[in-house]
């Protein structure tokens, strides 16, 4: 014989079991329908699988700006190289047809007490340029960067060159040469502060 209300009280017994089993089932699922624990895991090796990657990534920056600075060291150098080696090829050139012009251009790439002697030698060296009577152009062999302050501003390249002298009666004649040329950086530009002829061939 059941006692009365003992129905009842074996269906609410039943029907909190379910709810609490529902309640379970609800808790250990997440809204993607995996299991919590397996969530939680997942999360866990995302956010270790991020971190090791923003570590990898710093690693990554440290090792980049090394390099980064020393090719843009690099870079400096060549450019302050190749611009003094210019600036020699144009002060080596000479045109006789254009002794003002060449002079000019001779102005234009010196700077410092080589510039100041050009400056003050300018009616004299346009007359010799034009009493030569000849055509000297100049072509880079070889060079070396000697030296290279970038605090400082001043570079040093050793050259060997060839240059072409052309007169109107003999014609072309060759010869080589080495120049050390020094340079001086003057705002952005390099502009050759000496020159000396240190050997030829």
């Amino acid at each position: 014989m059941s006692l009365p209300g003992s129905a009842n009280a074996t269906e609410s017994e039943a029907a909190e079991a379910s709810v609490t089993t529902e309640a379970k089932a609800a808790l250990d699922l997440d809204a993607g329908g995996l299991p919590a624990r397996q969530w939680l895991a997942g999360g866990l090796l995302t956010t270790l699988l991020i971190g090791a990657a923003a570590c990898g990534a710093f690693a990554l920056r440290d090792d980049v700006a090394p390099a980064t600075a020393e090719a843009k060291q690099a870079a400096l150098r060549d450019e302050a190289s190749a611009a003094t080696v210019r600036d020699m090829e144009v002060l080596l050139s000479a045109d006789h047809h254009a002794a003002a012009e060449t002079f000019q251009r001779w102005s234009e790439v010196t700077t410092g007490r080589l510039h100041t002697q050009l400056t003050k030698g300018r009616a004299s060296i346009r007359r010799q340029i034009q009493a030569a009577k000849e055509v000297t152009s100049v072509r880079t062999l070889e060079s070396a960067l000697v030296s290279w302050d970038e605090s400082a501003g001043t570079a040093r390249v050793l050259t060997v060159v060839e240059l072409t002298t052309t007169k109107a009666k003999t014609g072309p004649t060759k010869r080589t040469a080495r120049y050390l040329a020094m340079a001086q950086r003057v705002d952005d530009a390099w502009r050759l502060s000496a020159i000396r002829q240190v050997g030829g061939e």
